[in-house]
Parts: structure tokens; C-alpha cells; sequence
């Protein structure tokens, strides 16, 4: 059926959240072939099983591009919205606008705005004391730091990504907590399975903009600049434990995706290995001496230790970022996960 659409909740404890998002879902003015659960909680959640459309799995790996990616084996449609637990739906057509854009043949995937309501990443997270007012002397402190911006919906080393497009323009990557996808263009031939690695040992972040990036290479990724959904924090997030988790995930996964930005584009992987170490060192530089002269040395300081920590974790684990030999591993652990957990 043409522009038939799943819906995909990766969930982790989150009971209620999950169904306020599941009755959002279920007002919405169109609505999906299934809304695929797939729950790494502590327990299995069987009041939301009761609900209309739901499909529900257990996963056996509390990680969230692994669960996504069972989510979308699982799933029999053309097209998948991917859903964090914590997400709700401002608009009831929201599902109508994305679905909207795939009837031009060149669209891939859809990444509708929402609105981030994330205490940890706005407000807790220290700021830097060496800025400059002048906008062209903080720009070039970016070049030269290794924190080059690029352009409007673009990608580039270490995961940076450009500014969202105005006009409904093009992206490289996805963002975030929703996003739209062809199902054929996401968990590809492309897929580096090191990704679920990295989350399986708790040093992973930015999956949604390399698997945005992956499936740029089938097409174009357009931008919904109208706000569709709120992420609704929760503040247990994994990525908001503490602000030394937050780091280490930050250096450790910075190299990861700026190999796989230059794998994707089939490049050289040393340019990336090397402007990695330089936007490292003056991350480094620079919470050092804010460690020194900020009022909140405690919170500098844990994001000090939490970078060296992922820096050199990151550089011991170089080869394996390259290699991609785990992806039999990962394949097993799928079909071991369909076939003896109940799929409901």
C-alpha cells in the first residue's frame, strides 16, 4: 500500500510516558498499520499490549539504535516514524504532514521540528568563560578549534551538523527524539553494527545523525521547520545521568562518527582521525582552564575527567570503529530476539 506507515517506541522504563504517547497516537487524524513497542524495561509491560494497533516485543538489549533496529526488521511498511518514549504530538495531522512529503519520489526521509523541553542539555550542562562578543572572533575560534560549523543541513567531522534549513530545505542527518524514514534506507548495507556496540557499552551518542547521514546516501532527508512535537524530558534519560557520563559519551563517540562520516563518503579515515585529536585537545584545553576560573569548578572538573576518559577509551578503540566485525554478532542477536521472544 502506497505511503503505508509504522511507528516505532523504543522504550526503557517509562510506563506512563509511553502511554500518553501511545494515546496521542491513537487521537491522531490518520494512523498507523502498527505501533511497533519495542521495550527494554526491567519488566514486561503488559497493560500497554491491551492497546489498538500495538505490537509488542521485549528486547534483550536495554540499547536504543539495537532496538530500532529490531523495530524496523519487525516492521512490514513502506514507510517508519522512529519515537522515543518521552515524545508527544502538538499537532493531530502531524503523521499527515510527514506522509505529505513522500509523494515526491526523491524524499527519503522526513525530519519534522519539535520542540526540546531538556532541563540537563539547556541549563545544567557548564558553560564557557572564554568567549568572544564579536561574531567573527567566536566564528574563527571555532575554525581554528576544530569546531567548524558547516553549512545549513549539513554533516561534518566529529558529528557537528549545520543549522537547520529554512523553507522545508535538505538535511544530512536526523535529529533527535523523531524522525521519518523509507524503511529500505535505514539499518542499510551502509549500517556500521559498531554503532550498537558502542551503545551496548554505554559510550554512545549521536546514532540519529550517523543513521540520518547513512540513509542521505539514498536521497534527500527534508526538513518540517513547522513544530510538530515536544520532547517531553524526562530527566532519567541515560544521556542525563551525570555530567561525567555525559562527556565521556560526548569524546568517545566523536570519533566514531567522524569515521563514519568519511566511510559514508567513501574517504579516507585519517583526515577524520586526525581533526579528531585536534578538536580534542582544545576541548580539553579549554575545560582545563575552566576547571580553573569558572565558579562551578566541580561540574568543569567532571566534564574534564569525563573527556579524557572518552578520548583515550576512543583512541584504544580505533580499530574497532574501522573494522565492523560485529555485525554476525548483532545479526544473531536480532533473529535470536524475534524468535524466542513473543512478539504480541
Amino acid at each position: 500500500m502506497k505511503n503505508r506507515f509504522d511507528i516505532i517506541i523504543t522504550t526503557y522504563n517509562r510506563e506512563e510516558s509511553l502511554k500518553i504517547l501511545i494515546s496521542d497516537i491513537l487521537k491522531s487524524t490518520i494512523l498507523p498499520h502498527k505501533i511497533i513497542i519495542v521495550d527494554s524495561s526491567s519488566k514486561e509491560n503488559i497493560s500497554i499490549q491491551k492497546y489498538s494497533k500495538v505490537k509488542y516485543i521485549k528486547s534483550s538489549h536495554p540499547n536504543q539504535p539495537y532496538q530500532r533496529y529490531l523495530g524496523q526488521k519487525l516492521s512490514t511498511s513502506n514507510i517508519l516514524i522512529f519515537m522515543d518514549d518521552d515524545m508527544r504530538i502538538l499537532q493531530k495531522n502531524a503523521f499527515e504532514k510527514i506522509l505529505q512529503k513522500y509523494n515526491n519520489h526523491n524524499i527519503i526521509g522526513v525530519q519534522p521540528n519539535f520542540i526540546n523541553n531538556n532541563d540537563f542539555l539547556q541549563k545544567s550542562l557548564p558553560k564557557s568563560k572564554i568567549n568572544f562578543k564579536d561574531k567573527t572572533l567566536n566564528r574563527w575560534k571555532r575554525i581554528l578549534t576544530g569546531y567548524y560549523i558547516p553549512k545549513s543541513g549539513q554533516l561534518s567531522f566529529c558529528g557537528i551538523r549545520g543549522e537547520k534549513p529554512k523553507n522545508e530545505g535538505y538535511l544530512q542527518y536526523f535529529n533527535g527524539g523523531v524522525f521519518s524514514v523509507k524503511r529500505e534506507c535505514i539499518f542499510s548495507e551502509k549500517f556500521n553494527a559498531e554503532l550498537l556496540t558502542i551503545f551496548e557499552n554505554k559510550l554512545g551518542m549521536g546514532e540519529d545523525t550517523i543513521l540520518g547521514y547513512e540513509a542521505s546516501k539514498f536521497g534527500k532527508i527534508i526538513y518540517i521547520e513547522e513544530s510538530l512535537f515536544l520532547h517531553d524530558d524526562q530527566k532519567n534519560s541515560t544521556y542525563s545521568l551525570n555530567t561525567y557520563s555525559y562527556a565521556k559519551r560526548v569524546a568517545y563517540s566523536r570519533l566514531f562518527l567522524s569515521l563514519e562520516y568519511q566511510r559514508l563518503k567513501n574517504s579516507s579515515s585519517i583526515p577524520a582521525f586526525l581533526h579528531y585529536q585536534w578538536y580534542m585537545f582544545w576541548r580539553i584545553l579549554n575545560l582545563f582552564i575552566n576547571s580553573i576560573i569558572s565558579k562551578n569548578k566541580n561540574t568543569q572538573k567532571e566534564m574534564l575527567k569525563g573527556f579524557i576518559f572518552g578520548w583515550i577509551k576512543g583512541n584504544l578503540s580505533i580499530f574497532d570503529f574501522i573494522n565492523n566485525n560485529k555485525y554476525n554478532y548483532w545479526k544473531k542477536e536480532l533473529e535470536n530476539d524475534i524468535k524466542k521472544k513473543q512478539y504480541r
